[in-house]
């Protein structure tokens, strides 16, 4: 705190000597050279500030991000959370447990520290959770752990529940905060996510919520959207690819799909290009994604690949020469003609002369 303001002081001087320094200025008629002299102080000013400001946010490393336990109903276990303080000064945190479900299709956890629906209460499992302490104070480059007791209970449901370990910076003076310190302490919040596996008889499913293509494409490669959805009872990671087919059936491309968590309820999209930039005729884009225990969900769709203008230009261009080539022909067979009937009236004219020439000798 002490350094923040001797550094809020320094930065109110050096604006009351740069308005001295325009006064001044402005007396002495060199207003313009002065002004971009001051405009460039006070933006290395600026810069520092900012620098320094971000040299001094909390960077807290959390290890391990997530881990995942199988536990039978009615044990006790353990697990262990690190939290690094990488900044140059101690941090008070406090340290809590919440609850946590990931509906977003991009797969980011939304924590339920007072969660009120029964969906939540599904897959539930901070109450099972306790910790040593609430909160924490870590030394500067150094860490501390967090050691959870996790005690399932017996009656717990089969299959997947959720929790995370989460470490909330607070101001070290321990009053209210500024909304800076506020926005500071939630950008720097940390949390270790942990899946717990209830054996059972639980279900697993995933369903293919949208499989789209353009119907029409003048080029490849064809863009295909894939959303798969998770409608069981635990998370799930499915291995997908895509697949190209011509016509006739034969492979013309394939795609892996990223291979990602999706939680109960939750969705996840996927996204990929198939296929080269010249195609031509219809096509089968096949899904193909296994999960579980050798589950597999598939699908498919047709799509037609046509560079029409391409086609346009080269139809254009060979009725173009086929008329140009008709016209030639005909003008030649035209003049071959008088050619012929000209040379034909010439033969007879010869004719006509040798027989008076023949009269004649006669």
């Amino acid at each position: 705190m002490q350094n923040k303001v001797a550094q809020y002081k320094r930065f109110c001087k050096s604006v009351a000597w740069m308005q001295g320094c325009l006064v001044h200025a402005c007396k002495n008629g060199i207003k313009f050279f002065c002004l971009v002299i001051i405009l460039f102080f006070t933006y290395l000013l600026l810069s520092t500030k900012a620098q320094a400001q971000t040299q001094n946010t909390t960077q807290i490393i959390v290890v391990p991000p997530k881990q995942e336990l199988i536990l039978e109903p009615g044990t006790t276990s353990r697990i262990t959370v690190r939290f690094y303080n990488e900044s140059d000064e101690p941090i008070l945190a406090d340290l809590k447990i919440a609850d946590f479900i990931v509906t977003s299709e991009q797969g980011s956890p939304d924590f339920l520290e007072n969660y009120t629906t029964d969906k939540a209460y599904r897959y539930a499992a901070s109450s099972w959770v306790n910790l040593p302490y609430k909160s924490v104070t870590i030394p500067a480059k150094d860490r501390i752990e967090a050691i959870a007791t996790i005690n399932v209970p017996k009656n717990a449901l089969p299959g997947g529940h959720y929790f995370a370990i989460i470490l909330e910076p607070k101001s070290e003076t321990g009053l209210a905060k500024t909304s800076l310190e506020a926005a500071q302490s939630i950008s720097a919040r940390v949390a270790s996510l942990a899946n717990i596996i209830v054996p059972g008889n639980y279900l697993t499913k995933a369903t293919i919520s949208r499989l789209f293509a353009p119907l029409f494409s003048e080029y490849g490669p064809v863009k295909t959207e894939v959303r798969l959805k998770n409608t069981g009872d635990i998370h799930i990671r499915p291995k997908a690819y895509l697949q190209l087919s011509d016509f006739f059936g034969k492979s013309v491309d394939s795609k892996t799909l990223k291979e990602v968590n999706i939680f109960p309820a939750a969705e996840r999209n996927y996204s990929g290009e198939l296929g080269r930039k010249l195609m031509f005729g219809r096509y089968q884009i096949s899904l193909t994604a296994t999960y579980g225990q050798g589950q597999v969900v598939s699908g498919k769709l047709y799509v037609w690949v046509i560079p029409w203008k391409l086609i346009t230009v080269l139809v254009l261009t060979i009725i173009i020469i086929w008329i140009i080539v008709k016209r030639t022909t005909t003008v030649s067979k035209q003049k071959v003609i008088q050619l012929e009937q000209q040379l034909k009236k010439e033969e007879d004219e010869i004719e006509k002369l040798k027989k008076m020439l023949k009269k004649r000798g006669e």
